[in-house]
């Protein structure tokens, strides 16, 4: 950019930030949309940093100022500054998510594809804050991408940063295959937007490669953002690629290369202040150190990858926890602590979190199943004009008849189509249906063996302490009743985990809860869960190792059931709740 640009760009910070229109900023009137958006790009950096209703209220009258002097593409770009500007701290915005589909649809009467583009993939990001609106991110972002896709990057300056952050969000639900073709992509674009880098790029295809097994071509790429992190003299990087390419190393199990880039990746990210990125690799070095059996340098490991975790709460680490809890429970039972190696071997969070993974999936492939079907739908009806086309231009040689019968048939094979089409989504529907069903009741079974080797291991745990009480030494053995008490009180179904519980309950017994309340209105909600659970089979042992009380207390909460139900001594609570 010349001198005189920036002292124009200049101006307009000023302007923005002063109150007052000290000068007008003629230089952005009636350029390109690529030129407007490198300077308006610039001016929001500067304004980004603050939060300030003047600095909305002055982006409005620079909208105002370019649609008076008849740019109707500044104005239109300007005022999508601010709907940047609301969005920027990355947190949800209801203003922005009720204002911003009206902008876009006013954009298509307008026929400003570019700026269409932009404000598609603003909604998108929006929408990705939120897990359970990924749904209709996506779906703004594959519009986004129908848009500029076409176009190069010289034209559409941002084209490299959507499309890494589609392939990015792709990641986020495990299609590594479907992520690899934008990011590839985006490592093809030239030239870059300032947002990203390249190694930004070939780091995320190179994570991608090795989530689908492909080591070998994971390191080619780990090893060229590694190059070009070097290139910039960005040290976070060059860590971060490293402890990526020793991630690789470890799953191939050539522990010695893979420890001193583990070290190099937590030792660079921790001086640099951005811990969370350490957190895997900590989890991979203190394994290794569990696999050579240096048990306490493990398990201190383990738990300072662990706490960052906790300490960040980060939805996108939730994983990475999946794999800390095992590691966590071998490296106590290792060390000695039985306790603490039994908590962390309770299952429930990682059963909560297949629930929403799989949740997260299933919107992903009804949007990738959607665009896929709008895409045949619009090929189909291409080749049905085509074909209506031709059929005309011979038909009119041969006369009324001939294309009165044309048209007949035509439209016969029309409905054929539609007929098929219908029949089809309608069988796909019914396929979706059944896979979700067959989820559940998967999910449903996973829990109640999950439950029963929890009560399985507080069996054994209660046997063991009974063993080394019948020992000599046993009195200088802590109160061990108390001890078997805190592990099964550690199985309690949170309020969150019946929630989640609840909802696959209800995938396979649909109705069942609302049935409940219509039969039986007055129950309490101990009352609901307890029959929930009976409607599964589970015995007296196994509902107090999920609610974490005594099975006495089960058998007192089944008689008071039963005298609040005011049922005969003859007539089988079971049979009840068999019916509901």
């Amino acid at each position: 950019m010349k001198v005189k640009d920036a002292i124009r760009i200049f101006i307009l910070i000023i302007f923005i930030g002063s109150g007052k229109l000290h000068a007008q900023p003629v230089y952005l009137l009636h350029r390109t949309y690529a030129q407007q958006f490198y300077i308006l790009d610039s001016i929001f950096t500067v304004i980004s940093n603050y939060d300030s209703v003047r600095v909305a209220a002055e982006i409005k009258k620079l909208a105002k100022w370019a649609g008076d002097n008849g740019d109707q593409q500044l104005r239109y770009s300007v005022n999508l500054m601010l709907f940047r500007y609301s969005e920027r701290k990355g947190k949800y915005n209801p203003w922005l998510e009720k204002e911003l589909p009206k902008f876009i649809q006013e954009l298509s009467d307008n026929k400003m594809q570019f700026i269409k583009a932009e404000a598609m993939a603003l909604m998108a990001d929006h929408y990705w804050i939120d897990y359970n609106k990924s749904e209709a991110g996506f779906e703004n972002a594959f519009n986004a991408y129908k848009i500029y896709s076409k176009v190069n990057a010289v034209d559409f300056p941002a084209k490299s940063f959507y499309l890494y952050s589609l392939g990015i969000n792709y990641m986020r639900f495990r299609e590594y295959k479907g992520a690899l073709q934008f990011l590839q992509e985006a490592g093809n674009t030239v030239p870059f937007y300032k947002e990203i880098q390249l190694f930004n790029v070939q780091n995320a295809i190179g994570l991608c490669y090795r989530n689908i097994g492909i080591y070998d071509s994971a390191i080619y790429y780990f090893k060229a953002a590694y190059k070009d992190a070097e290139i910039k003299n960005s040290v976070i990087w060059m860590g971060i690629t490293s402890g990526n390419i020793g991630i690789t190393y470890y799953l191939q199990e050539q522990y010695k290369e893979a420890i001193p880039l583990l070290e190099k990746d937590i030792r660079t990210c921790i001086e640099g202040n951005v811990k969370s990125n350490a957190a895997k690799s900590l989890a991979i070095l203190g394994d290794i150190y569990l696999i050579q059996n240096d048990k306490k340098r493990a398990l201190q490991l383990l738990l300072q990858s662990y706490q960052i975790i906790i300490d960040k709460k980060r939805y996108w680490d939730y994983d990475l926890l999946q794999d800390i809890y095992p590691r966590l429970a071998k490296a106590y039972a290792a060390n000695g602590d039985l306790e603490m190696a039994y908590k962390f071997m309770d299952s429930t969070t990682i059963v909560t979190d297949s629930i929403v993974n799989q949740k997260n999936m299933l919107r992903l492939s009804r949007v990738v199943q959607k665009q896929e079907r709008e895409k045949f739908e619009l090929e189909a009806q291409k080749l049905d004009d085509e074909k209506k086309m031709q059929s005309l231009t011979r038909n009119s040689l041969l006369g009324g008849i001939f294309s009165l019968a044309a048209i007949a048939l035509l439209f016969i094979n029309r409905q054929r189509l539609k007929y098929r089409i219908i029949q089809g989504k309608m069988q796909t529907e019914k396929m979706q249906a059944d896979k979700e069903l067959n989820n559940a009741r998967l999910q449903l079974t996973n829990f109640t063996r999950n439950i029963q080797e929890k009560n399985e291991l507080i069996e054994k745990f209660s046997a063991e302490i009974e063993r080394l009480q019948a020992l000599p030494c046993s009195v200088e053995l802590p109160d061990t009743q108390a001890n078997l008490q805190k592990l099964q009180q550690s199985t309690i179904l949170t309020e969150e985990q019946w929630e989640d519980f609840r909802t696959v309950f209800e995938k396979v017994h649909n109705g069942f809860f609302l049935r409940l309340r219509e039969k039986l209105p007055d129950l309490s909600p101990a009352e609901v869960r307890f029959i929930a659970l009976s409607k599964l089979n589970f015995n007296n042992k196994e509902m107090a190792g999920i609610l974490g009380i005594s099975t006495d207390a089960i058998r007192m909460s089944r008689h008071r059931l039963r005298k609040k139900l005011n049922l005969p001594e003859d007539e089988n609570l079971d049979k009840l709740v068999e019916k509901i």
